[in-house]
């Protein structure tokens, strides 16, 4: 009985992922990671050209797994879905660096080349609209999550 004990003990300590002692801290660690695939997606969104723009992606794409391995954290008094919201939020970029943006700034930058507007047009209109709406969707569903949080905790946001 009293190794049943001890092993157990010692399974509680073995967790040695990031822990935080208050909201405050694990909103803005979870914040912090959350900016940068934004503020990366965003960069890579802007139309200067084709190669800046899919260096953006490459950069976004190594980002996303920085970040998913960064908040590989321990739940904040049990409660995870803050955390979940953002990985969620940050695999949906992972996902879309490997095809969606490559194919959208694919369309972009051919069209402009070929001055093939009229074949582009729609393509171009229905992967932006996806690519906005996935957007908007996915920001949508991480601020839902961190309301929620700060209403739980107690936590004014900023």
């Amino acid at each position: 009985m009293l190794i049943g004990l001890v092993f157990n003990r010692c399974g509680e300590e073995t967790d040695q992922r990031k822990a935080f002692v208050d909201a405050r801290s694990y909103n803005d660690f979870i914040t912090k990671e959350v900016v940068k695939i934004d503020s990366l997606y965003l960069q890579a969104m802007m139309y200067q050209n084709e190669k800046v723009s899919r260096e953006k992606t490459k950069t976004l794409a190594k980002q996303t797994a920085i970040s998913l391995r960064r908040l590989n954290i321990q739940p904040f008094k049990g409660d995870s879905t803050l955390c979940v919201a953002a990985k969620k939020f940050i695999l949906h970029f992972n996902r879309i660096t490997e095809k969606k943006m490559p194919e959208f700034f694919h369309l972009c930058y051919s069209m402009c080349q070929k001055d093939a507007f009229s074949k582009r047009a729609s393509q171009i209109n229905l992967s932006a609209t996806y690519l906005d709406d996935e957007y908007g969707k996915q920001w949508k569903e991480l601020s839902a999550a961190q309301r929620n949080f700060s209403k739980k905790f107690n936590l004014k946001l900023k």
